[in-house]
């Protein structure tokens, strides 16, 4: 049989007595200040580290700030040498990026607006940039010729004809001399030009001077 287990009555809370050794300080081992988790004010442990970081809001961008006069007039002197030398693909690359400049700037040889230049050449990519940046499509040269007419003289650019009476172009303008774009188209036997000109309104009789 088993021997007999003295214990107080009371079960709630109760100590048991008799075979229970006691248990000594050495046999306890120290608790670090490390392995306690701190205590809030409210009385409840605080978690020791926190397992994610919570992202916060980033603000928005700044917009780029204008560039300074002279850089502005640098960029669009650079805009004039590319288009003077045909380098269209650096004259759209500087449309692109270059927010200050100005898209009525003149060529240094002719005195020819770029936009009237690179028609003139059919540059399309050149011109459609540059009527993006509000180059003026009726912008008059020294003999007040326009874009339009420059377009007709250096060939039959039907794209960038149709571009320009789309951007308001003035197809009755004329010259010092009195000639329309109608009657360079005719002189020049360019046939798609004349074509979009009589669509744009253009009936009048195209004597060819």
């Amino acid at each position: 049989m088993f021997a007999p287990v003295q214990a107080s009555s009371s079960v709630t809370g109760a100590s048991v007595e008799g075979d229970v050794a006691p248990v000594s300080e050495s046999d306890v081992a120290p608790v670090s200040k490390s392995d306690v988790a701190p205590v809030s004010e409210s009385g409840s442990s605080a978690p020791s580290a926190v397992p994610h970081a919570i992202p916060q809001p980033t603000s928005p961008t700044s917009p780029a700030a204008p560039a300074s006069p002279a850089a502005a007039k640098a960029a669009t002197q650079d805009l004039v040498n590319a288009v003077e030398a045909e380098d269209w693909s650096a004259a759209e690359e500087i449309l692109r990026k270059q927010l200050d400049i100005d898209p009525n700037a003149r060529t240094s040889d002719w005195g020819y607006s770029l936009l009237r230049a690179a028609a003139e050449e059919g540059a399309h990519d050149t011109c459609k940039l540059l009527l993006e940046r509000k180059a003026d499509v009726n912008g008059q040269d020294k003999n007040r010729m326009t874009p339009l007419m420059g377009c007709i003289v250096g060939g039959d650019h039907g794209e960038i004809v149709s571009m320009l009476l789309e951007a308001g172009a003035d197809a009755s303008a004329v010259t010092d001399d009195g000639f329309s774009a109608l009657q360079w188209a005719t002189r020049l036997n360019r046939e798609e030009s004349i074509a979009l000109l009589r669509a744009a309104g253009m009936t009048g009789a195209a004597t060819c001077f």
